[in-house]
């Protein structure tokens, strides 16, 4: 078990990005949804922090970058203040960014990919997902006006639902678009167009070569 967790590290926070994907909408069913997709949430960002563990500096930041985070999670303190929705929203945002970033840094610099670098790359893809949705979600909150959803999640009861978010970003960056969410605004469809374009030449140029290095290797063994 120890060395599992030592080698596949990515392997870890791929599995917790894609339970989450999964698994946490079906639960979300029940009554408590936002407990559900905190739970969910925290167990990426305690993956994102043992991902960089082999850096005493950068774990520390990680560190210090989610303690606040989970504070903001699990009190959720009801409040109308703008700059704590900001603050609260922004939060996962910076975090995963920081951890997809050392990621990135660490796959391009390695000349030996194995079935981890692989998925190392997957779990930088599916953050730019949950990334996007926290984005999706920090502009939902500051105006509702950004997205209108269709009726029948209308009726449902799930326009103030974070899992609605989490979907539309994932079928945003894979360019299906069911049109069930829908950005009104000019600053969500930029956004909504910038998450497609990176998306897009993320698979098409980083994770092809990731792929194509694996391939060469296992070849030459």
């Amino acid at each position: 078990m120890h060395s599992f967790l030592q080698r596949d590290k990515y392997r870890i926070l791929l599995l917790s990005v894609a339970v989450m994907i999964f698994l946490q909408p079906l639960l979300s069913e029940l009554h408590f949804a936002k407990w559900t997709f905190f739970t969910f949430t925290s167990i990426i960002l305690i993956a994102c922090v043992y991902a960089v563990r082999g850096s005493r500096k950068h774990l520390l930041i990680a560190i210090s970058m989610m303690l606040p985070i989970l504070v903001f999670f699990w009190l959720d303190i009801p409040t109308k203040h703008d700059w704590y929705n900001l603050v609260s929203n922004s939060s996962p945002i910076l975090l995963f960014s920081y951890i997809s970033y050392l990621i990135f840094r660490d796959l391009i610099q390695v000349k030996n990919i194995d079935a981890d670098m692989i998925a190392g790359g997957i779990s930088i893809y599916l953050m730019i997902g949950l990334i996007f949705a926290f984005i999706y979600i920090a502009l939902f909150n500051y105006n509702h006006g950004n997205f209108v959803v269709s009726e029948m999640l209308e009726a449902q009861k799930l326009k103030y639902d974070e899992n609605i978010f989490v979907y539309f970003s994932y079928v945003t960056m894979t360019t299906l678009g069911y049109g069930d969410v829908t950005p009104v605004t000019t600053i969500a469809r930029v956004v909504v167009q910038f998450q497609v374009l990176l998306a897009q030449l993320y698979l098409a140029i980083f994770i092809a070569r990731l792929v194509s290095m694996y391939t060469a290797s296992k070849m030459s063994d």
